[in-house]
């Protein structure tokens, strides 16, 4: 995530799923944006996997392209931030989520 690792172990615990993460990974963490695919690929090495057995879920255009260039399984989730990009997030993604309500 680029949210820094506290916040994201305050976010997830207030919404009672921590405990279904092995482990949370920050952009911080290693020091490169989602431009940079290191991130992805140091969480399959965590989770010693192949980027095509991995799916990234992602809202940002450029974070979704990174994961698919590196050869990831894609997803794109729409929330309103990624509205102006949808398009093209539909032509790059694997699979879409429109709304987590539906699919639950």
């Amino acid at each position: 995530s680029a949210t820094a690792e506290h916040l994201m172990e305050a976010c997830l615990k207030r919404l009672g799923v921590r405990n279904y993460f092995g482990f949370l990974l920050s952009c911080e963490t290693v020091s490169a944006g989602k431009r940079s695919p290191l991130g992805y690929h140091e969480s399959a090495k965590r989770l010693n996997a192949d980027p095509k057995d991995i799916a990234v879920y992602e809202d940002a255009l450029y974070a979704l392209q990174t994961a698919k260039d590196a050869g990831y399984y894609v997803v794109g989730v729409y929330d309103d931030s990624a509205a102006k990009n949808w398009q093209t997030i539909e032509c790059i993604a694997d699979e879409i989520i429109l709304n987590w309500e539906e699919i639950v």
